[in-house]
C-alpha cells in the first residue's frame, strides 16, 4: 500500500475496503478525526485510539476532501482525493 505521510500519521489508499487507512507514529487518544468536502461539509466524523485505524469514504462523490486529526498534540490537515 502506499500512503501520504505527515508527521505523525501515515495516510494511505485502502482499496479492498473503499476507505482510507491511518496509522500513527505513536499511538492516539481520543483523537477527533474530521472529512470535509470541497464545500467544507462534514461528510465523516469519529473519535479515535490507537495507533490504525480504517475509515469507509465509500458512497462519498468523487473529489478533493480535507482529513483533519485534532489530537492532544495539535491540528492535522491532509487533503485525499475520493476516485
Amino acid at each position: 500500500m502506499t500512503g501520504i505521510r505527515f508527521d505523525p500519521v501515515l495516510v494511505g489508499a485502502d482499496p479492498a475496503q473503499g476507505g482510507l487507512r491511518l496509522s500513527f507514529a505513536s499511538p492516539v487518544r481520543n483523537a477527533r478525526l474530521m472529512v470535509a468536502d470541497a464545500q467544507g461539509r462534514i461528510v465523516y466524523q469519529e473519535l479515535i485510539n490507537g495507533s490504525a485505524h480504517t475509515m469507509d469514504l465509500r458512497g462519498q462523490l468523487p473529489g478533493l476532501y480535507a482529513l483533519t486529526l485534532h489530537t492532544a498534540g495539535g491540528v492535522q490537515v491532509q487533503r485525499v482525493v475520493v476516485e
